[in-house]
């Protein structure tokens, strides 16, 4: 019996989190994106630099500079990068300079990712479900849409 494999090469890509292997401090560190326990912390790590980046409104996020923002937010980019490799601040307050460079652009791209393909659909989603309920809501009391 020959079954064929339905499942295409994107859809296997969109269920192996990306991984970005960095070679520092004599050790490889694989960068793969955030989980739910750690979004808090990271959040509240990136605030900073997401208000100096004007909110993130209108970002491109692929020109994000990370040497720019490691000379104007150096303990908060070195906050966010121990998150987001899961090591300990003083961990990466030992690295070099070009070290912490590379894992922060590594981390910003793996999470990147992560929230312009898996959150922001599932945002939007949500939000068009809400929105759709609250419509049928209003019409069903005699009330105007949303």
């Amino acid at each position: 019996m020959n079954m064929e494999n339905n499942v295409s090469h994107s859809d296997l890509d969109d269920l192996i989190p990306p991984v970005i292997e960095v070679s520092v401090a004599g050790e490889v560190i694989a960068v793969t994106p955030i989980k739910v326990k750690e979004l808090t912390a990271f959040a509240q790590a990136i605030a900073p630099l997401l208000q100096a980046l004007g909110g993130g409104v209108g970002q491109n996020w692929a020109d994000l500079n990370i040497s720019t923002l490691l000379m104007n937010h150096t303990d908060t980019v070195i906050r966010a990068v121990a998150i987001g490799i899961r090591r300990e601040v003083e961990f990466v307050n030992n690295l070099d300079i070009d070290e912490l460079i590379k894992l922060g652009n590594a981390v910003v791209e793996v999470n990147v990712d992560f929230f312009i393909q898996k959150v922001l659909p599932e945002i939007k989603q949500g939000v068009g479900r809400i929105v759709s309920m609250a419509e049928q809501h209003n019409h069903a009391d005699g009330q105007s849409s949303i």
